[in-house]
C-alpha cells in the first residue's frame, strides 16, 4: 500500500469517526490556535488549548469559529507545562502541539522521565513529501533534530519512521540509507553506518522494512540508474523512506525539494508516546493542517502493535 499524495492520506484520516485529542501547550498566539482550530473544524482533532484563557478567548472571538474548544487556563509558561503534564496523566492524548513556547523548553518537559511522555527511543523529526514526478509520498528523516546522529541514534530514527509508516499501512517500508556513494569507504563513517544498518535490516531487526545502504540518491530515485551502475536493488525507483546521514544534508534536500521542485511537505516529531506537532510560525495554513493530520495518523496503533514504553 502507498499514498499517491497528501489528498489520499487525508481522506483516510478524515474518514475516522472519532477525533484525536490534541493538547496545545501555551496556546496564546494566533498561529497555534489557527492550526488547531483548522483541525477542529475538519473534525480530526479535539484541541485542548492550554494557556492564558483571556488571550485565547480574544483570539477565538476574532475568527468566528463555529466550534468552541476546551480551554485550560494557565497564567504563564510554567503553569501551562504543569497543566499539560497533569492532562497527559488524566487523559488519553493522541497528539501534542507546540504553541508560543520555545522548543527546548517543551522538549525538556517531554523528556523528563517523571512526566510519563518519553519512551526508550531518541526523538526524531519525520517529514512526508509529495514530490512532483514521483508516484507516491516519500518520508525523509531526520531533517530538523538529530545533528550528527550516531549509529545507535540512526537505529532509533529508522524505528521511529518505519513504525509510523507501518501505521499508515505501508508494507514493507522500502528504506534507503543515503550516502554520497553506494560503496563502503572506511574514511566516510556514514557509509560504514549505512552498511551496518542494511545488515541489521537483512537480519530482521527492522520489522516491516527493507533497508538498503549505502545507496546514492540517483540509485534510490531511478531504476535505470541502478541498472547502468549494475547495482542490485529491491527499492530503486520505488523508495518509501530516506534516512539522511546528518541534519545538514537532510535540511538542504528538504529545502531543495520544496523550493526548486515545488514539493509539498509536512512534518512531526516522533519518539515520544504521542506525536508532536512543531510547525514554524511562518508556515501557511496548509502546512499546519497537514502536520496535524500527520500526527492524527500516527496516533492510531495498527492491530497488535504496542507502544514502546521503555
Amino acid at each position: 500500500m502507498h499514498y499517491k499524495n497528501f489528498e489520499e492520506l487525508n481522506r483516510q484520516v478524515l474518514a475516522r469517526e472519532r477525533p484525536v485529542k490534541m493538547a496545545v501547550v501555551c496556546a496564546n498566539d494566533v498561529h497555534s490556535i489557527d492550526g488547531a482550530m483548522l483541525g477542529f473544524q475538519k473534525g480530526i482533532v479535539e484541541p485542548i488549548l492550554i494557556g492564558d484563557q483571556s488571550k485565547i478567548e480574544q483570539i477565538l472571538s476574532k475568527h468566528h469559529f463555529t466550534k468552541k474548544p476546551q480551554i485550560i487556563h494557565a497564567e504563564d509558561r510554567e503553569a501551562a507545562l504543569k497543566a499539560f503534564v497533569k492532562l497527559n496523566r488524566e487523559t488519553e492524548l493522541g497528539a501534542v502541539m507546540k504553541g508560543l513556547i520555545e522548543t527546548p523548553v517543551l522538549m525538556k518537559t517531554i523528556l523528563d522521565k517523571e512526566n510519563g511522555l518519553r519512551t526508550g527511543r531518541l526523538m526524531s523529526h519525520f517529514a512526508l513529501f509529495e514530490i512532483p514526478g514521483y508516484h507516491k509520498l516519500m518520508g525523509i528523516t531526520d531533517i530538523a533534530l538529530a545533528i550528527e546522529p550516531t549509529l545507535e541514534q540512526k537505529i532509533s530514527i529508522i524505528h521511529n519512521a518505519v513504525q509510523y509508516m507501518s501505521r499508515l499501512g505501508i508494507s514493507p517500508v522500502k528504506t534507503a540509507v543515503l550516502t554520497a556513494f553506494e560503496k563502503v569507504n572506511p574514511k566516510m563513517q556514514d557509509t560504514v553506518d549505512a552498511a551496518k544498518l542494511a545488515e541489521m535490516g537483512a537480519n530482521g531487526e527492522f520489522p516491516n522494512a527493507i533497508v538498503e545502504g549505502p545507496i546514492s540518491y540517483d540509485i534510490m530515485w531511478s531504476k535505470e540508474a541502478a541498472d547502468v551502475k549494475q547495482v542490485d536493488s529491491k527499492i530503486s525507483g520505488d523508495t518509501d523512506l530516506l534516512i539522511m546521514p546528518n541534519l545538514t544534508s537532510g535540511n538542504i534536500l528538504a529545502k531543495a525539494l520544496g523550493l526548486t521542485m515545488g514539493a509539498k511537505s509536512a512534518g512531526i516529531v516522533l519518539g515520544a508516546k504521542v506525536p508532536i506537532v512543531m510547525v514554524s510560525r511562518s508556515s501557511d495554513e496548509d502546512v499546519k493542517l497537514q502536520s496535524i493530520i500527520m500526527a492524527c495518523a500516527a496516533a492510531a496503533k495498527t492491530e497488535g502493535e504496542e507502544r514502546d514504553d521503555s
